[in-house]
Parts: C-alpha cells; structure tokens; sequence
C-alpha cells in the first residue's frame, strides 16, 4: 500500500466513511447525516406531522406527487413505514397519483419488472410491493406508481 492511499484512509476513518466509500462531498455529507443526524434532530414526529406538512405545502387530495425518500433520515418518526405509506395513499385518494423511483437494484441481471427490487430505498420497495402499484418497464430509471394516472 503506498503513502496517498494510507492518508487517504486515515482521512476516511476521520470523516467516519467505511474503506469503499466515497471522498465526495455529496457523500461525505449524507455519510455524516446518517452517522450524527440522530442527534441533531431530536424532535418527535407522527405520521399526521407529515401530513400537515403536505398540507402546508399545499398538496390536496387528488393532487400528483412523486415522492424521492430516504428512511435513514426519518429521525426520531413514530411509526412504520407502511403506517406512512397508508396514510399518504389515502390522503391523496384514488383521484390522485403518488409515484416513486424504482429503479433496479443490480442493472447487471435480468429486469423482472414484477419481482426486481428497486434500489430507491425501504419507502419506495415497500411501496413498489403494495397492492395496486404499477411499475413501468425501463431498466434504468423504472418509476412505480399508484393512482388515476399510474398506468401513464
């Protein structure tokens, strides 16, 4: 092993990154927001938190939304994921559309747009797994969806 790559995973043990993590500061900083964020953001919130806030945002029933998420990042949430799903599914009602990346986990193997897991993160494959949800068919960047428009 020579000097630079020694410094460099010293640096990486520094900035708490694992040996093949990245050194960019995209990543060094989604790094730190899982390891620390816990502490940082200590309120507790509930799943009628979150729909007040897409109240305020000014989603309504019936509105189309597509949703990128991160579970690491639902600091201090009282309650499960599907508790989440459930009522942001009936807050937007049939007349509306909810859609999510699912986009496949390895490219490598064979799409089996049914079965292939998305690599999106535990909201969007629980979602992608939830009666009703269609997926569309493109290899790279599927998108699941629920609603008046899923089939679109």
């Amino acid at each position: 092993m020579n000097v630079s790559r020694s410094i460099i995973n010293i640096g990486k043990k520094i900035l708490f990154l694992k040996p093949n993590d990245n050194l960019s500061s995209l990543f060094v900083m989604i790094r730190w927001n899982i390891v620390f964020g816990k502490y940082f953001y200590r309120k507790k919130y509930t799943t009628t938190d979150i729909l007040e806030c897409l109240k305020t945002f000014g989603v309504i029933p019936g509105d189309n939304i597509f949703i990128h998420s991160s579970w690491d990042s639902f600091y201090n949430y009282q309650g499960s994921v599907n508790e989440l799903l459930d009522a942001i599914i009936q807050y937007i009602g049939p007349n509306g559309t909810i859609a999510m990346p699912a986009y496949p986990i390895n490219s490598k193997r064979v799409f089996n747009v049914k079965k292939t897991a998305t690599a999106a993160g535990l909201i969007a494959e629980t979602f992608r797994r939830t009666p009703g949800v269609k997926r569309s068919c493109n290899i790279r960047h599927s998108v699941c969806a629920m609603g008046s428009l899923a089939e679109y």
